[in-house]
C-alpha cells in the first residue's frame, strides 16, 4: 500500500477502523466459559491486521489500540508469533502506558487473574529498547529509581 503511494497515517488509520468494525462482535469471554471462543476467521483477521502493521511500518497507531490488539490477539489464540510482535511494538512506548493498560487478563486456568507472561515479555522489550539508545548515545545507564525498579522487576 506505501508503494502505491498511500501515506502511513492513512494505512494506519484504516487499520484501525477495520479492526474496530470487524472485530466488534467479538465478546469476552471468560476463563469458565467451556464452549469455543471465536471462530477462526477472528484469529485470522487479528493476525492478518497484525501483519499489515508489520509489513507496512506502521507507527501512527495509539498504545490504547495496540493493548487492544494485544488482548484480542491472546483471546483468539493468535500465533505466537503475531503477540509478540504487537509486544515490541508496545515496549516501544511502554512509558506512555498506565497501569490499566498493563492488567491483560489472563486466559489460562491458572491461579493468576493477570496475564503476567505478556507483561513481562513487554517489560523486556522496554528495556532492551532503553539499552540500545543508552548505548547508541553513550550515555550512563540510568540510575534513576524509575529506571532501576523497572530492570529488576524484568530481570525476575
Amino acid at each position: 500500500m506505501r508503494r502505491s503511494g498511500v501515506r502511513p497515517e492513512s494505512i494506519g488509520t484504516s487499520i484501525v477502523h477495520y479492526a474496530q468494525t470487524a472485530l466488534k462482535c467479538i465478546e469476552r469471554r471468560h476463563v469458565w466459559d467451556s464452549g469455543p471462543l471465536v471462530g477462526d476467521s477472528q484469529r485470522v483477521i487479528v493476525e492478518t491486521l497484525i501483519n499489515l502493521m508489520a509489513t507496512e511500518k506502521i507507527t501512527a497507531v495509539t498504545l490504547s489500540f495496540l493493548f487492544g490488539m494485544l488482548r484480542m490477539a491472546i483471546e483468539v489464540d493468535a500465533g505466537l508469533d503475531y503477540r509478540i510482535e504487537v509486544e515490541k511494538r508496545i515496549g516501544l512506548h511502554l512509558e506512555m502506558a498506565s497501569l490499566d493498560d498493563l492488567l491483560i487478563p489472563s486466559m489460562q486456568t491458572s491461579d493468576s487473574m493477570f496475564d503476567v507472561d505478556t507483561v513481562h515479555r513487554i517489560l523486556v522489550n522496554f528495556l532492551q529498547r532503553i539499552e540500545e539508545d543508552d548505548s547508541e548515545t553513550h550515555h550512563p545507564a540510568d540510575t534513576s529509581p524509575m529506571g532501576s525498579s523497572l530492570r529488576a522487576t524484568a530481570r525476575c
